[in-house]
C-alpha cells in the first residue's frame, strides 16, 4: 500500500472519531471498544507505523499517545559482546561459529568445574 490508502482498508474507517480520543488522558469504556476494535484491523502495523512518524494523538495502531511515546523512547537493548557467556548463547541460536565466544565460553566452563 502506499502514501494513505491503508486507511481504505481500516476497521475503524466510518467509526465516531470520538472514541479514538481518550479525555484528560483516561480511558472510556468507548477508548476500550475502540482499542479491541484495533485487534482486529487488517492494517493496524500501517496506523501505528503512520501515527510513529507523525505524532499523532488518539489512540492509532491500538495504542494511545503515552504508549507509543513509551516505544519512542525506549533504549534498544544491546547484544551482549563477543568474548562473553550471553554471546556465546546468542551465536549459537543464530548457528554461527566465533572463536572468541568459544574460548570465553570454554574458560567459563572450566572455572566452573574448578569451583564446584
Amino acid at each position: 500500500m502506499t502514501g494513505l490508502d491503508w486507511m481504505d482498508a481500516a476497521a475503524c474507517k466510518g467509526s465516531a472519531t470520538s472514541q479514538w480520543f481518550p479525555s484528560s488522558g483516561k480511558l472510556s469504556a468507548r477508548n476500550l471498544d475502540a482499542i479491541l476494535l484495533c485487534r482486529t484491523c487488517p492494517v493496524k502495523t500501517h496506523c501505528l507505523q503512520h501515527a510513529l512518524e507523525h505524532a499523532e494523538v488518539g489512540i492509532w495502531g491500538g495504542l494511545t499517545d503515552e504508549q507509543r511515546q513509551a516505544m519512542r523512547t525506549r533504549t534498544p537493548r544491546q547484544p551482549s559482546p563477543c568474548g562473553t557467556s550471553g554471546a556465546y548463547r546468542r551465536h549459537n541460536r543464530a548457528g554461527e561459529t566465533c572463536d572468541m565466544c568459544r574460548a570465553a565460553e570454554s574458560r567459563r566452563r572450566r572455572q566452573h568445574r574448578v569451583t564446584s
